[in-house]
């Protein structure tokens, strides 16, 4: 199974040459991210992802990592007329991306794909550079032109003002009260 997200720092071509070497050498995993900074489970995974410690190249997955890290990507309706014609359809049928990106994976109508409801609403957002044509957000439950941007969250509740020094100090039987009011009733008493 393959990671999505890209590490921080990927390995290089010489640390995929050092792994190879490690592998000849019959060294663990460990000992070889031990000798390369790296974790063992990077080296793991590594090794894994392009043939095993059996038919490990560092050529080849040097080739292999370049090819995944090109950018931009075509996105996946752009690329797959089928596949955004039936979501064209689906959307002017007001269906919610969510539920295309699920029955798309349950193969429902006869097309099984991969691809999420996230993906769907960008390329709706696009407004025609994505592989969909302008003006599908109409059929959209919110009518948006453009995507909300989230800003930080309202406090729905505010902190407690702090309790003055007097609150504390009351004698026994008496509420506080703020001085204002304080002034009035005992001119009143």
């Amino acid at each position: 199974m393959e990671n999505d997200s890209m590490p921080a720092h990927p390995l290089i071509a010489p640390e995929r040459e050092e792994i190879r070497a490690g592998i000849e050498r019959g060294e663990t995993d460990g000992q070889i991210g031990d000798r390369l900074g790296r974790h063992r489970s990077t080296i793991n995974s590594e090794i894994n992802r392009n043939g095993g410690r059996a038919g490990y190249s560092a050529v080849a997955a040097q080739a292999r990592a370049d090819e995944h890290r090109q950018r931009p990507k075509e996105p996946k309706l752009a690329a797959d007329p089928v596949l955004a014609a039936h979501v064209t359809a689906r959307l002017e049928a007001k269906d919610s991306p969510m539920t295309i990106s699920i029955e798309l994976a349950r193969g429902t109508h006869g097309i099984t794909a991969s691809i999420s409801h996230e993906c769907i609403y960008g390329a709706v957002y696009a407004h025609g550079k994505r592989g969909l044509p302008p003006g599908l957000h109409h059929g959209l439950h919110r009518r948006r032109r453009c995507r909300k941007h989230r800003r930080s969250p309202v406090r729905l509740c505010q902190p407690r003002p702090r309790r003055s020094d007097r609150s504390t100090s009351s004698t026994p039987g008496r509420r506080w009260q703020p001085p204002a009011l304080r002034s009035v009733t005992s001119k009143a008493t």
